[in-house]
Protein backbone atom coordinates (compact mmCIF):
# COMPACT_ATOMS: atom_id res chain seq x y z
CA UNK A 1 0.00 0.00 0.00
CA UNK A 2 1.34 3.72 -0.99
CA UNK A 3 2.91 5.44 1.80
CA UNK A 4 2.70 9.49 2.60
CA UNK A 5 6.94 9.29 1.27
CA UNK A 6 5.72 7.54 -2.29
CA UNK A 7 2.89 10.15 -2.81
CA UNK A 8 5.54 13.05 -1.44
CA UNK A 9 8.43 11.37 -4.01
CA UNK A 10 6.16 11.62 -6.90
CA UNK A 11 4.57 15.19 -6.02
CA UNK A 12 8.20 16.57 -5.81
CA UNK A 13 7.10 18.11 -2.11
CA UNK A 14 7.40 17.61 1.37
CA UNK A 15 5.83 14.39 3.49
CA UNK A 16 4.06 17.06 5.89
CA UNK A 17 2.64 18.76 2.53
CA UNK A 18 1.21 15.51 1.43
CA UNK A 19 -0.63 14.43 4.47
CA UNK A 20 -1.97 18.50 5.21
CA UNK A 21 -3.14 18.41 2.11
CA UNK A 22 -4.59 15.35 2.11
CA UNK A 23 -6.21 16.16 5.35
CA UNK A 24 -7.75 19.27 3.77
CA UNK A 25 -6.02 21.64 5.47
CA UNK A 26 -7.13 25.19 4.61
CA UNK A 27 -4.19 26.81 6.91
CA UNK A 28 -2.14 25.32 4.46
CA UNK A 29 -0.58 27.85 1.63
CA UNK A 30 0.34 25.91 -1.69
CA UNK A 31 -1.15 26.46 -4.77
CA UNK A 32 -4.05 24.53 -6.76
CA UNK A 33 -1.53 23.13 -8.66
CA UNK A 34 0.44 21.10 -6.33
CA UNK A 35 -2.66 20.50 -4.30
CA UNK A 36 -4.01 18.22 -7.64
CA UNK A 37 -0.67 16.68 -8.24
CA UNK A 38 -0.64 15.37 -4.42
CA UNK A 39 -4.22 14.01 -4.87
CA UNK A 40 -3.72 12.80 -8.42
CA UNK A 41 -0.63 10.71 -7.15
CA UNK A 42 -2.72 9.38 -4.04
CA UNK A 43 -5.13 8.17 -6.93
CA UNK A 44 -2.75 6.55 -9.32
CA UNK A 45 -0.75 4.79 -6.19
CA UNK A 46 -3.81 3.48 -4.42
CA UNK A 47 -3.36 5.52 -1.04
CA UNK A 48 -5.92 4.93 1.49
CA UNK A 49 -5.85 6.86 4.53
CA UNK A 50 -5.89 5.33 7.85
CA UNK A 51 -8.00 7.34 10.17
CA UNK A 52 -6.31 7.48 14.20
CA UNK A 53 -8.31 6.97 17.24
CA UNK A 54 -9.22 10.40 17.28
CA UNK A 55 -10.73 11.38 13.76
CA UNK A 56 -13.73 10.63 12.15
CA UNK A 57 -14.58 10.07 8.78
CA UNK A 58 -16.75 12.22 6.90
CA UNK A 59 -18.52 12.71 3.51
CA UNK A 60 -15.51 14.55 2.63
CA UNK A 61 -13.08 11.85 3.02
CA UNK A 62 -14.53 10.00 0.19
CA UNK A 63 -14.02 10.78 -3.20
CA UNK A 64 -16.22 10.25 -6.66
CA UNK A 65 -16.65 6.49 -7.52
CA UNK A 66 -14.91 5.29 -4.42
CA UNK A 67 -15.64 2.30 -2.64
CA UNK A 68 -15.31 2.83 1.30
CA UNK A 69 -15.15 -0.63 3.10
CA UNK A 70 -16.51 -0.22 6.88
CA UNK A 71 -14.89 -3.31 8.73
CA UNK A 72 -15.71 -4.37 12.04
CA UNK A 73 -12.91 -3.62 14.74
CA UNK A 74 -13.42 -6.52 16.63
CA UNK A 75 -13.49 -9.10 13.75
CA UNK A 76 -11.30 -7.34 11.12
CA UNK A 77 -8.83 -9.94 11.58
CA UNK A 78 -10.69 -13.20 11.56
CA UNK A 79 -10.37 -15.03 7.96
CA UNK A 80 -14.21 -14.55 7.06
CA UNK A 81 -13.61 -10.95 7.22
CA UNK A 82 -10.71 -11.22 4.94
CA UNK A 83 -11.71 -13.77 2.26
CA UNK A 84 -15.20 -11.38 2.12
CA UNK A 85 -11.85 -8.31 1.86
CA UNK A 86 -10.07 -10.12 -0.73
CA UNK A 87 -13.30 -11.08 -2.93
CA UNK A 88 -14.14 -7.28 -2.74
CA UNK A 89 -10.26 -6.19 -3.36
CA UNK A 90 -10.55 -7.97 -5.79
CA UNK A 91 -13.40 -6.66 -8.45
CA UNK A 92 -11.59 -3.31 -7.48
CA UNK A 93 -8.58 -4.01 -8.66
CA UNK A 94 -9.55 -5.34 -12.00
CA UNK A 95 -12.22 -2.66 -12.47
CA UNK A 96 -9.51 -0.04 -11.32
CA UNK A 97 -11.61 0.62 -8.17
CA UNK A 98 -10.40 2.76 -5.62
CA UNK A 99 -11.19 1.05 -1.98
CA UNK A 100 -10.49 3.17 1.45
CA UNK A 101 -10.82 0.70 4.12
CA UNK A 102 -12.46 2.54 7.82
CA UNK A 103 -13.24 1.59 11.48
CA UNK A 104 -16.79 0.50 11.45
CA UNK A 105 -16.94 2.35 15.05
CA UNK A 106 -16.30 5.60 13.81
CA UNK A 107 -18.31 5.61 10.54
CA UNK A 108 -21.78 6.99 10.43
CA UNK A 109 -25.06 7.78 9.46
CA UNK A 110 -23.98 10.59 7.02
CA UNK A 111 -20.55 8.37 5.76
CA UNK A 112 -22.59 7.10 2.57
CA UNK A 113 -22.41 10.23 0.08
CA UNK A 114 -23.64 10.14 -4.10
CA UNK A 115 -20.54 10.38 -4.74
CA UNK A 116 -19.54 6.85 -3.22
CA UNK A 117 -20.41 3.83 -2.81
CA UNK A 118 -20.61 2.10 0.82
CA UNK A 119 -19.77 -2.05 1.86
CA UNK A 120 -20.75 -2.62 5.39
CA UNK A 121 -18.88 -5.45 6.59
CA UNK A 122 -20.57 -7.33 9.75
CA UNK A 123 -21.95 -10.10 11.72
CA UNK A 124 -25.16 -11.10 13.66
CA UNK A 125 -23.39 -13.74 15.69
CA UNK A 126 -25.33 -16.90 16.51
CA UNK A 127 -28.20 -16.91 14.13
CA UNK A 128 -28.14 -19.75 11.67
CA UNK A 129 -28.72 -16.66 8.38
CA UNK A 130 -26.49 -13.86 9.02
CA UNK A 131 -26.25 -10.76 7.36
CA UNK A 132 -22.35 -10.19 6.72
CA UNK A 133 -22.34 -7.38 4.01
CA UNK A 134 -25.13 -4.88 3.99
CA UNK A 135 -24.44 -1.55 1.61
CA UNK A 136 -25.88 1.78 2.88
CA UNK A 137 -27.18 4.18 0.83
CA UNK A 138 -29.61 4.91 -1.61
CA UNK A 139 -28.17 1.24 -4.19
CA UNK A 140 -28.32 -1.10 -0.33
CA UNK A 141 -27.29 -4.32 -1.28
CA UNK A 142 -26.99 -7.08 0.95
CA UNK A 143 -26.12 -10.85 1.05
CA UNK A 144 -26.72 -13.48 3.09
CA UNK A 145 -25.03 -16.30 4.14
CA UNK A 146 -26.05 -20.13 5.64
CA UNK A 147 -23.44 -21.16 7.84
CA UNK A 148 -25.33 -23.33 10.17
CA UNK A 149 -25.93 -24.86 6.86
CA UNK A 150 -23.86 -28.08 7.34
CA UNK A 151 -24.55 -28.38 11.55
CA UNK A 152 -28.46 -28.77 10.38
CA UNK A 153 -26.98 -32.26 9.05
CA UNK A 154 -24.57 -33.17 11.25
CA UNK A 155 -26.01 -32.21 14.72
CA UNK A 156 -29.45 -33.96 13.28
CA UNK A 157 -28.74 -37.20 15.43
CA UNK A 158 -26.52 -38.49 18.53
CA UNK A 159 -26.08 -34.65 19.75
CA UNK A 160 -24.82 -35.44 22.85
CA UNK A 161 -21.77 -37.52 21.51
CA UNK A 162 -20.85 -34.85 19.39
CA UNK A 163 -18.07 -32.70 20.34
CA UNK A 164 -16.79 -29.36 18.70
CA UNK A 165 -13.69 -27.99 18.89
CA UNK A 166 -13.04 -24.15 17.67
CA UNK A 167 -11.09 -21.40 17.75
CA UNK A 168 -12.05 -18.42 19.69
CA UNK A 169 -13.29 -16.63 16.36
CA UNK A 170 -15.25 -19.65 15.39
CA UNK A 171 -16.84 -19.78 19.24
CA UNK A 172 -18.88 -16.65 18.01
CA UNK A 173 -20.21 -17.54 15.14
CA UNK A 174 -21.23 -21.29 16.44
CA UNK A 175 -21.56 -21.25 19.94
CA UNK A 176 -25.42 -19.79 19.68
CA UNK A 177 -26.24 -21.86 17.72
CA UNK A 178 -25.11 -25.38 19.51
CA UNK A 179 -26.17 -24.67 22.23
CA UNK A 180 -29.95 -24.36 21.30
CA UNK A 181 -29.18 -28.18 19.67
CA UNK A 182 -27.17 -28.91 22.91
CA UNK A 183 -23.64 -31.10 22.14
CA UNK A 184 -21.28 -33.90 24.17
CA UNK A 185 -18.75 -30.33 24.61
CA UNK A 186 -17.75 -26.95 23.48
CA UNK A 187 -13.61 -26.97 23.53
CA UNK A 188 -12.00 -23.45 22.43
CA UNK A 189 -8.64 -23.72 21.07
CA UNK A 190 -6.34 -20.93 22.59
CA UNK A 191 -4.58 -20.33 18.92
CA UNK A 192 -5.48 -21.40 15.93
CA UNK A 193 -2.52 -23.86 15.37
CA UNK A 194 -2.98 -27.59 14.81
CA UNK A 195 -0.33 -28.28 18.13
CA UNK A 196 -3.68 -26.48 19.83
CA UNK A 197 -5.95 -28.48 17.95
CA UNK A 198 -3.93 -31.68 19.17
CA UNK A 199 -3.53 -31.24 22.64
CA UNK A 200 -7.90 -30.05 22.58
CA UNK A 201 -9.00 -33.51 21.20
CA UNK A 202 -6.65 -35.52 22.91
CA UNK A 203 -8.13 -33.90 26.28
CA UNK A 204 -11.56 -34.55 24.70
CA UNK A 205 -10.73 -38.27 23.87
CA UNK A 206 -9.61 -39.10 27.19
CA UNK A 207 -12.64 -38.14 29.08
CA UNK A 208 -14.99 -40.45 30.92
CA UNK A 209 -17.15 -40.29 28.32
CA UNK A 210 -15.19 -39.52 25.02
CA UNK A 211 -17.16 -38.61 22.12
CA UNK A 212 -18.23 -39.98 18.72
CA UNK A 213 -17.88 -37.13 16.45
CA UNK A 214 -15.91 -34.20 16.32
CA UNK A 215 -16.54 -31.20 14.27
CA UNK A 216 -13.45 -28.96 14.00
CA UNK A 217 -13.96 -25.07 12.96
CA UNK A 218 -11.25 -24.84 10.25
CA UNK A 219 -8.28 -27.04 8.81
CA UNK A 220 -5.40 -26.30 11.01
CA UNK A 221 -7.13 -27.35 14.02
CA UNK A 222 -8.33 -30.18 12.11
CA UNK A 223 -4.96 -31.65 11.28
CA UNK A 224 -3.99 -31.81 15.24
CA UNK A 225 -7.16 -33.84 15.74
CA UNK A 226 -6.52 -36.11 13.20
CA UNK A 227 -3.04 -36.79 14.77
CA UNK A 228 -4.89 -36.88 18.28
CA UNK A 229 -6.95 -39.49 16.79
CA UNK A 230 -4.30 -41.80 14.84
CA UNK A 231 -2.13 -41.56 18.45
CA UNK A 232 -5.28 -42.85 19.79
CA UNK A 233 -5.56 -45.46 17.33
CA UNK A 234 -8.93 -44.40 16.06
CA UNK A 235 -10.12 -44.00 12.67
CA UNK A 236 -12.15 -41.56 11.13
CA UNK A 237 -14.88 -42.93 9.29
CA UNK A 238 -14.25 -46.43 11.01
CA UNK A 239 -14.79 -45.33 14.94
CA UNK A 240 -14.99 -41.73 15.57
CA UNK A 241 -16.68 -38.99 12.93
CA UNK A 242 -14.94 -35.93 12.01
CA UNK A 243 -15.93 -32.86 10.26
CA UNK A 244 -14.73 -29.62 9.25
CA UNK A 245 -16.90 -26.36 9.58
CA UNK A 246 -14.77 -24.40 7.18
CA UNK A 247 -12.22 -26.15 4.70
CA UNK A 248 -11.56 -26.88 1.02
CA UNK A 249 -10.63 -29.06 -1.70
CA UNK A 250 -7.41 -30.09 0.59
CA UNK A 251 -9.58 -31.97 3.20
CA UNK A 252 -10.54 -34.57 0.30
CA UNK A 253 -6.67 -35.67 -0.23
CA UNK A 254 -6.50 -36.31 3.54
CA UNK A 255 -6.16 -39.49 5.00
CA UNK A 256 -8.93 -40.45 5.30
CA UNK A 257 -10.95 -37.66 3.56
CA UNK A 258 -12.42 -35.53 5.13
CA UNK A 259 -16.47 -34.55 5.23
CA UNK A 260 -16.27 -30.84 4.60
CA UNK A 261 -18.04 -27.59 4.65
CA UNK A 262 -17.11 -24.94 1.91
CA UNK A 263 -18.37 -21.09 2.83
CA UNK A 264 -17.82 -19.06 -0.56
CA UNK A 265 -16.55 -15.68 1.57
CA UNK A 266 -14.27 -14.23 -1.75
CA UNK A 267 -17.16 -14.89 -4.26
CA UNK A 268 -20.08 -13.29 -2.00
CA UNK A 269 -17.52 -10.46 -1.68
CA UNK A 270 -16.64 -10.29 -5.34
CA UNK A 271 -19.93 -10.35 -6.55
CA UNK A 272 -21.81 -8.51 -4.32
CA UNK A 273 -19.17 -5.75 -5.41
CA UNK A 274 -20.27 -6.15 -8.76
CA UNK A 275 -23.85 -5.80 -8.47
CA UNK A 276 -23.20 -2.89 -6.48
CA UNK A 277 -20.84 -1.24 -9.46
CA UNK A 278 -23.67 -2.58 -11.97
CA UNK A 279 -24.96 -0.14 -14.22
CA UNK A 280 -28.21 -2.04 -14.38
CA UNK A 281 -29.77 -0.48 -11.33
CA UNK A 282 -32.54 -3.15 -12.08
CA UNK A 283 -30.34 -6.02 -12.32
CA UNK A 284 -28.28 -5.18 -9.10
CA UNK A 285 -31.91 -4.53 -6.97
CA UNK A 286 -33.20 -8.20 -7.88
CA UNK A 287 -29.69 -9.59 -7.53
CA UNK A 288 -29.69 -8.09 -3.57
CA UNK A 289 -33.70 -9.34 -2.58
CA UNK A 290 -32.32 -12.70 -4.03
CA UNK A 291 -28.66 -13.91 -3.27
CA UNK A 292 -28.45 -16.23 -0.66
CA UNK A 293 -25.49 -18.07 -0.34
CA UNK A 294 -25.43 -21.97 0.89
CA UNK A 295 -21.97 -23.17 1.53
CA UNK A 296 -20.83 -26.12 -0.09
CA UNK A 297 -21.43 -30.02 1.75
CA UNK A 298 -19.11 -31.94 0.89
CA UNK A 299 -19.31 -35.48 1.60
CA UNK A 300 -16.78 -38.05 2.46
CA UNK A 301 -15.43 -41.30 4.04
CA UNK A 302 -14.81 -39.31 7.46
CA UNK A 303 -18.47 -38.68 8.92
CA UNK A 304 -20.70 -42.38 8.05
CA UNK A 305 -22.77 -43.82 9.81
CA UNK A 306 -20.96 -47.09 11.97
Amino acid sequence: MATLKDIAERAGVSISTVSRVLKKDETLHVTEETKTRVWQYARELGYRKNFSKKESPTEDDLVEGQLCLLLPDEYSSTSYVQRLRAGIEEYALAAGIEVMMLPLSRAHQGLASESAHVIRVGHKRGEEKKTLLTAEGSDALQITIDEAYALRYWLKEDNDKTALCLTADDSFAWKSYVEKVGVHSIVTCKQNSAAEGYQETIQLLHSETPPRSIIFGNQTILLGGLKACIDRGLTPGRNIRIACLDGDERCRFMNPPITYQEVPYFYAGYFLTESLFSEDKEHASAFQKQMILTPNLHWQDSWVNF
